[in-house]
């Protein structure tokens, strides 16, 4: 079971990953040529949010659990 955890993750991480390339290759190619600026700012940007947005799923249950067990104590 602990196996599968690990491999989901691993999944999760390299499809996130390709997912923010794909969106920053998207914003970046403006032209028919296909000549795509990869250290645009807008993709820096993206990778920010997406990440901070992670970040902030993954610590807000705790968070509000914490919150809510010294508000009714």
């Amino acid at each position: 079971k602990q196996s599968m955890y690990k491999l989901s993750a691993i999944f999760l991480g390299v499809g996130s990953g390709l997912f923010i390339d794909e969106v920053g290759l998207l914003l970046t190619c403006t032209s028919n040529l296909k000549v795509c600026d990869y250290y645009s700012r807008i993709s820096f940007d993206i990778f920010v949010i997406v990440i901070g947005m992670l970040l902030l799923m993954l610590y807000s249950g705790p968070f509000y659990r914490f919150l809510k067990r010294k508000i009714l104590k």
